[in-house]
């Protein structure tokens, strides 16, 4: 859609009331009927038309752990050179002396992650 300025999108919208076929007006401006369907479906939804290209920014970024779970990772990935695998296992159930190190780096009491 990079080729596809405001302006055009605008043309496309004008041509795509006044009557012309979806395949004549793709044509003429040199874009897909995908792209002129698509146009035309937003110029007919209410609240004003924008013509402008719309975010890809996601509404919400879900954390899927915790900054003390991260604080963990690092920790066991830099003392002991470990993989991911061998770090899920760890913070499962991890042993006495990794809870010793993980409660002593962190600072606090260390929950076993579910």
């Amino acid at each position: 859609m990079c080729g596809v300025t405001p302006e055009i999108r605008e043309l496309i919208v004008k041509a795509r009331r006044n009557g012309k076929q979806v395949a004549d007006i793709a044509e003429m401006f040199n874009v897909c009927r995908k792209t002129v369907w698509k146009w035309a479906k937003r110029a007919h939804h209410p609240g004003g038309i924008n013509y402008k290209d719309r975010s890809r920014k996601p509404h919400r970024i879900h954390r899927k752990i915790t900054p003390n779970v991260e604080d963990a990772i690092l920790v066991l990935r830099e003392s002991f050179n470990w993989g991911t695998q061998r770090i899920m296992v760890a913070l499962l159930s991890p042993p006495p002396y990794i809870r010793y190190l993980l409660e002593t780096v962190i600072g606090e009491e260390w929950k076993t992650v579910t």
